[in-house]
C-alpha cells in the first residue's frame, strides 16, 4: 500500500524526488490515465485508447507505451523519455491531489499529497521539495500547477466519456500488431471511438460534440491509432539491439 501522506514543510524539509525516468523508478508500465484537453500534445507520438473499470462500466482515456504488460518503450538509456513530451501524469509521479474541508458541506480545498514509499523519493538524491526557509522549491510550485491542471481536467474528461457513452461511439478493440521480423500478438482489453459510427451521426449530435470541444479530441483519437505500427518498429529495434552478438 502506498504511504500517501499530506505534504508539510515541517515534516518534509529534507525530502527529495529524483525527476527522472527509469524502470527503479516505477515508470515501465503499459499506457496511464489521460485526458481530452491532453490529446493534442499526445497524437503526434502515442496512440490513445480507452480502457473500461469494469467495477463501475465507466471508460476512461489512456495513452499506450508498450504493446505488453509492464513494457515501456519510451524509456530509454540515461534516463530519459523518448520523446519531448511526457503525459502529466507520468509527470506527477510520487505526488497527487487530496480534497480537505473543515466542516462536513464545506467547499473542498485541494492539497497536495506525497506517496513516501514511492522509489522517486528519497533523503540522498533528486531535488528538494522546499527550501530551507520553508518555501516550495522551484520543482514543488511546478509540480503544483501540473496538479492543479490534472485536477482542472477531470470534470471535462468525465463529460466526455457521458456523451460518447450517449452516443453509443465506443467499441471493443482487438488489435493485431505485427512486427517486421514475424513476431506477432494482439492487444486486448483496449476500447476505441467507432469511426464508422461517427459518419452516422446526426447534424445536431455532430454539432453537440463540436459544441462541447469533444469533435477534435475525437479524431485526435482516432488518428493517434497509427502510432501502433511507430510502437512495433521502437519494440523491434530494441529487440535487435538487446539480442545483437557481438
Amino acid at each position: 500500500m502506498p504511504k500517501t501522506v499530506m505534504l508539510s514543510p515541517v515534516q518534509h524539509l529534507n525530502v527529495k524526488v529524483d525527476h527522472h525516468y527509469d524502470e527503479l523508478f516505477g515508470d515501465s508500465v503499459m499506457w496511464t490515465l489521460t485526458f481530452p484537453d491532453e490529446f493534442r500534445h499526445l497524437q503526434s507520438e502515442y496512440p490513445i485508447l480507452f480502457r473500461k473499470n469494469e467495477l463501475t462500466g465507466d471508460y476512461f482515456p489512456v495513452v499506450l507505451f508498450g504493446l505488453e504488460a509492464g513494457e515501456n518503450l519510451f524509456l530509454i538509456e540515461g534516463n530519459k523519455w523518448r520523446v519531448p513530451y511526457v503525459p502529466l501524469v507520468i509527470q506527477k509521479g510520487p505526488f497527487s491531489i487530496g480534497l480537505y474541508g473543515e466542516n462536513e458541506g464545506d467547499n473542498l480545498h485541494p492539497l497536495i499529497h506525497i506517496d513516501l514509499d514511492h522509489p522517486k523519493v528519497n533523503l540522498e538524491s533528486g531535488t528538494f521539495l522546499f527550501e530551507s526557509s520553508g518555501e516550495p522549491s522551484e520543482y514543488l510550485k511546478k509540480i503544483s500547477c501540473l496538479l492543479k491542471t490534472i485536477h482542472d481536467w477531470h470534470p471535462k474528461s468525465e463529460k466526455f466519456i457521458k456523451l460518447l457513452m450517449e452516443l453509443e461511439l465506443m467499441e471493443a478493440a482487438s488489435i493485431d500488431v505485427k512486427l517486421r521480423d514475424g513476431t506477432a500478438g494482439q492487444l486486448l482489453g483496449f476500447y476505441i471511438i467507432n469511426e464508422d459510427k461517427i459518419s452516422e451521426l446526426s447534424g445536431d449530435q455532430v454539432s453537440l460534440l463540436n459544441e462541447s470541444g469533444f469533435l477534435l479530441p475525437i479524431f485526435m483519437s482516432i488518428a493517434s491509432l497509427s502510432n501502433i505500427s511507430k510502437l512495433a518498429e521502437i519494440k523491434l529495434e530494441r529487440k535487435k539491439r538487446t539480442f545483437k552478438i557481438i
